[in-house]
């Protein structure tokens, strides 16, 4: 953005909440604010002059509930809105998102320190008529298995939950046809999942929609769940896929998404925005072979100075086991760790949890939580024995 003042309109009747977005918006130069205590006035404000942004509340003294949101859309249709509300339900959150907010923050999630953060993004993504990738502050790290069934779901929560431990503000998320596995493997039905943001337009699929989908496990690890059910699924376009993408970015440090060994638009929009891409493979040849098919086809997506490396699983009973050094011998990347076999009867999980955080001091949790430190210091290639 140009580096001058931006006008925000702030139609907001509590003077408590007025003195805080005064505060967060004092630093000199990059906010010019001014006020109105009802939607009258506020119109008036917005039809004599112009301005950047607008933070309207929803309840004010002459006007309630999404009639006040449209009343400020219609009469000035390019500024972007930032709604402040009451209501926590994530239905609520997405209607005022589909009549035209750029962002709904409730009451209870409002912390008037991030608000400078919010209103820039809402200025960007209004200008550019979807939200940008490119104005991200997490890292993404995108798990894709050689083939099914070789252990990335299992290896990319337990990477999840190892970096939440180590207090790293983490989501951990999944896009699969027919459903999500992660309640699977969890044992425990989500509240909610992603099923609602493929009927939303890109505008609307935001960091703040995003939030409210989110379920938050034990040590701080946050969930977003994949549809539940193969008619819950959508298909999601390139733009929602970037706005998909767009807002989980902006909500944490780490978002590890776990996708599936198959060409779709999610996973050519995480794969090119990712810090880093992580390869999981079995210890045989034929899983060497799959890895780096699969290498080559996330290559042919990715933009970029991007870091790909590998996770060997390891199992018991395999037919036509690896070394290490073979396996690094014929996979066209690097291997950022080993995981060693897991004895429980669902194994990476214990008690519901996975094991880095259930069963920490045993040899999987530890050497999964050893990969979690390695791509969280892109130490991305494992040191020889």
């Amino acid at each position: 953005m140009d580096d001058f003042a931006r006008r925000i309109l702030l139609i907001e009747n509590s003077q408590s909440v007025v003195s805080q977005i005064e505060s967060s918006l004092s630093n000199p130069g990059s906010f010019d604010l001014q006020r109105s205590e009802d939607l009258t006035s506020g119109l008036n404000q917005m039809r004599s002059s112009s301005f950047d942004a607008v933070v309207l509340d929803l309840s004010l003294p002459d006007s309630a509930g999404i009639g006040t949101l449209v009343a400020v859309r219609n009469e000035c249709p390019e500024t972007p809105i930032v709604v402040l509300g009451e209501d926590e339900n994530p239905s609520t959150g997405m209607r005022v998102l589909s009549e035209g907010a750029q962002d709904y923050v409730t009451s209870a999630a409002w912390n008037p320190v991030s608000l400078p953060r919010i209103l820039r993004f809402a200025m960007q993504r209004h200008n550019t008529g979807r939200p940008s990738v490119t104005a991200k502050d997490g890292r993404l790290l995108t798990f894709v298995g050689a083939k099914g069934g070789v252990g990335t779901t299992t290896v990319a929560l337990n990477i999840a939950a190892a970096l939440a431990a180590l207090d790293h503000p983490t989501i951990a998320t999944e896009w699969c046809w027919p459903r999500g596995n992660f309640s699977l493997y969890l044992a425990e039905p989500p509240p909610t999942n992603l099923s609602a943001i493929g009927t939303l337009p890109p505008r609307a699929i935001t960091a703040a929609v995003l939030k409210k989908l989110l379920v938050t496990s034990l040590h701080n690890l946050m969930l977003l769940h994949g549809p539940q059910a193969a008619g819950e699924f959508q298909y999601l376009n390139h733009a929602q896929a970037e706005a998909f993408v767009a807002g989980l970015l902006q909500i944490a440090d780490f978002i590890v998404i776990d996708l599936q060994p198959h060409p779709s638009t999610v996973s050519r929009v995480a794969v090119r925005n990712s810090s880093t891409v992580v390869v999981v493979l079995e210890c045989n040849p034929e899983s060497v072979v799959l890895a780096n098919e699969t290498l080559s086809m996330i290559r042919s997506w990715a933009a970029g100075d991007i870091a790909i490396t590998a996770v060997v699983v390891t199992k018991g009973g395999s037919a036509t086991p690896m070394s290490l050094d073979d396996i690094r011998s014929g996979l066209r990347c690097g291997v950022v760790g080993v995981v060693p076999p897991s004895t429980e009867p669902m194994p990476g999980f214990s008690k519901r949890l996975p094991i880095t955080i259930s069963r920490q001091g045993t040899l999987p949790a530890d050497a999964l939580t050893d990969i979690a430190k390695r791509l969280a210091s892109k130490q991305l290639e494992l040191l020889a024995s």
